[in-house]
Parts: C-alpha cells; sequence; structure tokens
C-alpha cells in the first residue's frame, strides 16, 4: 500500500510524530478530527499522488514526463490547496510505482520501482460539497465550479445516465430508491413499498439534505463498482487470448535487447523485423517459383541439386513463417497491454464526509455499502479497491469495530469443529445484525486523529480501534451490537 509524509503544509506542520512520519494508506484508511485540521488536505493530496503515479504509467513510462508536470501550477490548484504551500513544506509519496518527493518547491522523482502487476484505478474524489450537484436546479450549467466537484460530477451524471429509464436503483436507507429520466434530466427518489401501489416520486431537488448528500455518493460509487467488474470480465477473456499466444508463439522471438526498451520502440523495432522477415519471405517465394518453372520445363523429376536447394529454402520459409507469426503476436500483446493502461481494475475511492445530513444509522447503512465496494471481488478474489474517508462523526468508529469484530467471530466459526447448523446460525445471526459482506479485518483498516497541525494513529486493542475522546454515550446501540457479537462468541464456545 501507499504512504504519505506531510510536514508544514496548510494545516498540518509537524504531521505524523511517529513511523518515521509516514502515514500508511491500507485497504481502508479514515481520518477524524474538528474542522480545519487537515483530514482533507491529507486525502486530497493521496489523490493528487496517485494520479500522477496513474499519469505516469500511461505515459509508456517515460521518466523525462516528470519534468513536464506542473504540481505547483495544476496539481495543487485543482484542489484549491496551492496557498498551503510554505517555505518549509516537505512532503513525500511513496506508491506502488514511483517515490515522489516535493521541497522547495519542487517535485522530484527519487525512485521508480518495478511494475509488479499494477493495476491502473479509477480515483474517484468524492467532495463534501456533492450536495450541491442535487440541490441546484441545473447544476450541470452552473459555471466556474471547483474543478474537483466538476469532475465528480461527471461521474455522477454518467452514472445516472446508466440507470435505464423505468429502472430504480435501491438505496441502502430508509428503503429508498433513485431513479433518472434522461429525457428530461430529473433524478427522482421514492420509498419502496414492497407492494403492487408505487409510492408517489418525489424529485431529488425537493427531498431532504441527508438524501440529496448520499445520492450522489452511493450511485457513483455504485456505477464504478460495476463499470470495474466488466472491465475485469472483458479482461479475463484477453489474457485467455494473450496466454494462448504465449503459449502458442513463445516469447523467444522478443531478445532481451528489444525488452529494455520502452513500449513504442518495442513496437517500432518489432514491426522493422517484421519488415525485413516478410521482404526475405518473399524473396523465398520467388526462388521457389523460378525453381518449379525451371523444373515443369523438363520431363524428369527435380535432379538433386534442385531437391537440395528446395528443401534449403523450404526450410528457411518455414523458419522464417514462424518468425513472423511469434513477431505478430508480441505486437497483440503490447497493444493489448498498452489498451489496458486506459482502462480501470480497481477503484479507489476517496469520500468526504460520508455521514454528512444523516441520521447514525444512515451513517452506519452508507458506511458499510462503502466497504462492501471495497471488499468486492471477481473470480473469487478481491479487486484491490481501497476506501479512504474523511469526518467528523465518531459513530463511523463505533461501526468499523462492529465490523471487525464480526470479522473475527466469522473467522473462529470457520475454524471451529463446531457442527455446520451451529456455523449456519452463527453466520446467520452476524448477517441480520450487520452486512456480512461489509466484514473486515482490523488489520486492514488504518484509523488518524488530526488535531493541532498534528497527525495521531488511533490504537488498536486486539485489531479493535480505541479512541475514548471520539466515543461517547450516544453509542449505545452499537455498543448493544457488540454485547451482541460477544454472545454470539459465547454461544460458538459453549454450543454442543
Amino acid at each position: 500500500m501507499a504512504k504519505l509524509k506531510i510536514k508544514n503544509f496548510g494545516p498540518i506542520q509537524d504531521g505524523l510524530t511517529e513511523n518515521d512520519g509516514w502515514i500508511e494508506f491500507k485497504k481502508i484508511t479514515l481520518f477524524i478530527g474538528n474542522q480545519s485540521t487537515g483530514k482533507s488536505t491529507i486525502a486530497k493530496l493521496y489523490s493528487i499522488f496517485q494520479w500522477l503515479e496513474k499519469d505516469l504509467f500511461r505515459s509508456n513510462d517515460l521518466l523525462s514526463d516528470i519534468y513536464k508536470i506542473d504540481f505547483n501550477g495544476h496539481h495543487l490548484p485543482y484542489h484549491n490547496i496551492a496557498n498551503y504551500v510554505q517555505s518549509d513544506t516537505d512532503i513525500e509519496y511513496i506508491g506502488e510505482l514511483y517515490h515522489f518527493q516535493y521541497k522547495n518547491r519542487d517535485l522530484k522523482l527519487v525512485n521508480r520501482y518495478i511494475d509488479y502487476g499494477y493495476n491502473v484505478s479509477k480515483i474517484m474524489y468524492i467532495p463534501a460539497e456533492r450536495n450541491f450537484l442535487t440541490a441546484i436546479q441545473d447544476a450541470a450549467k452552473v459555471e466556474n465550479l471547483p474543478r474537483a466537484l466538476s469532475e465528480f460530477m461527471m461521474d455522477y451524471r454518467d452514472a445516472l445516465r446508466k440507470i435505464k429509464l423505468g429502472d430504480r436503483l435501491n438505496l441502502p436507507v430508509n428503503n429508498m430508491q433513485v431513479e433518472y429520466d434522461d429525457k428530461t434530466d430529473v433524478t427522482y427518489i421514492r420509498h419502496n413499498s414492497n407492494t403492487n401501489n408505487d409510492s408517489h416520486p418525489i424529485k431529488l431537488l425537493e427531498g431532504s439534505s441527508g438524501i440529496q448528500s448520499l445520492v450522489p455518493l452511493y450511485v457513483a460509487s455504485y456505477s464504478q463498482v460495476q463499470d470495474i467488474l466488466n472491465n475485469h470480465a472483458k479482461r479475463r477473456n484477453t489474457i485467455t487470448h494473450s496466454n494462448e499466444l504465449r503459449f502458442e508463439g513463445g516469447l523467444s522471438a522478443i531478445d532481451q535487447e528489444i525488452i529494455n526498451l520502452n513500449v513504442s520502440q518495442q513496437r517500432e523495432t518489432i514491426k522493422n523485423k517484421l519488415e525485413k522477415l516478410k521482404h526475405e519471405q518473399a524473396v523465398l517465394q520467388v526462388k521457389l517459383k523460378k525453381i518449379s518453372e525451371i523444373s515443369e520445363n523438363k520431363p524428369a523429376k527435380y535432379d538433386k541439386n534442385q531437391r537440395v536447394e528446395m528443401i534449403s529454402i523450404l526450410e528457411k520459409f518455414v523458419e522464417t513463417s514462424e518468425s513472423i507469426n511469434k513477431f505478430e503476436n508480441e505486437i497483440k500483446l503490447i497493444e493489448e497491454q498498452e489498451t489496458k493502461k486506459f482502462i480501470n481494475y480497481r477503484l479507489i475511492n476517496i469520500v468526504e464526509e460520508p455521514e454528512q445530513n444523516l441520521f447514525p444509522t444512515s451513517q452506519k447503512a452508507i458506511l458499510y455499502k462503502l466497504i462492501e465496494f471495497v471488499n468486492q471481488k471477481f473470480d473469487d478474489k478481491e479487486i484491490g479497491n481501497q476506501l479512504v474517508i474523511t469526518t467528523h462523526s465518531p459513530y463511523l468508529i463505533s461501526y468499523l469495530n462492529l465490523l471487525i469484530q464480526a470479522k473475527y467471530l466469522l473467522k473462529i466459526c470457520e475454524e471451529t469443529k463446531k457442527s455446520n447448523d451451529i456455523k449456519t446460525r452463527v453466520i446467520n445471526k452476524i448477517d441480520s445484525l450487520l452486512n456480512i459482506n461489509a466484514l473486515i479485518s482490523g488489520e486492514d483498516v488504518a484509523i488518524y486523529h488530526c488535531e493541532n497541525g498534528i497527525v495521531t494513529p488511533l490504537e488498536k486493542l486486539d485489531e479493535l480501534i480505541t479512541d475514548d475522546n471520539a466515543l461517547n454515550n450516544l453509542l449505545d446501540v452499537s455498543n448493544s451490537e457488540f454485547i451482541e457479537l460477544l454472545k454470539i462468541e459465547d454461544y460458538l464456545k459453549n454450543a454442543k
């Protein structure tokens, strides 16, 4: 996973005072704290560096492109944080492919790592201002929107268009649904009554502030996950094709000298070799034709010299045909790899205040759905999605603890020698309390508290997050659910 070090940038001063200053981004990373303490600053910087990494990877890994990056004039202003730079600002980022350092207002590439199956990500930044898109008539026509909000609006509107007329997307809150009329460009919400009588649709524009905040967050996130799953399905077919090419054609046609070139040079070099081989094959065909014409003018069979020459030509012809086939396959493989660079195979979902304007139970519902998206699998393997959250809500920490404890119980359940009937009861009980598809290991969660320019990781006890300052007696509901999970654990241990 990537990590980020920040000092003297905007509200962040000392940054993280342990782990050598490195803020580690895990499968789920949450930043909590008061207003203007640096939560969103960290999230924005993370999204910027993820974009830089993706951009360089897509540009055929031409390291000279680092000098074309306008970090001060483009990337920082994109998130309105250009003025956060101070004379002693020091930012460092280590990702999967690149190690960047920003110091003295200059971005430098420190290192480039080997690509071990790097997958391009859809980096979606969902700003807190998202409810502007649903609370204002014709928000798409408003000029001079912040760039991050404007780009998210494009993702959101694209997601709406994928909801076909007459279809409805279920929301995780209050048994509600959302539908979109592309002809009138109007989004509606309605209660799913589960009866033959549909509830009356209400324009989202007229809905509550919580629903106006929830809909773009959920619809865009849901849509991106579906797109990524579709991309994996398409790639599965492509990989099968690629493996067949590699098996049939082999890799011997590509020598180490060609492999060491960048992608565009590889393709050009192989094409040049192909042209030479095809020219050589054409010459061989002319020679064969001449021998055939000579033999046709003779009643007798080929003489000894003709047979030797013909066998030699045929052997060379077969050899060049095999090489041509291998090189053509390699070009196809290169083109497939190039196409892969422009297709997203995982989602880095960066969400500001998912709890915005929501009642605690609704906060819980959307959090669990976002984590369910993170846990998404394809062919029984996780696709590597990631969730970054900035929040003011201590409820989210409590809800995360529930998922962590439930994941722990599920692991015990899988490893126990209890009967299948007991295991089924435990699984069903957990599923009735929580979203079983959102369970998460404590090792995959990192939570940081931002305050007074300092970033502090919240301590864990047996993988559970502890924060007496953030949690309070308003969390009775989740505490009671946690007690229920402990009862399940007790039942699992003692049931016969």
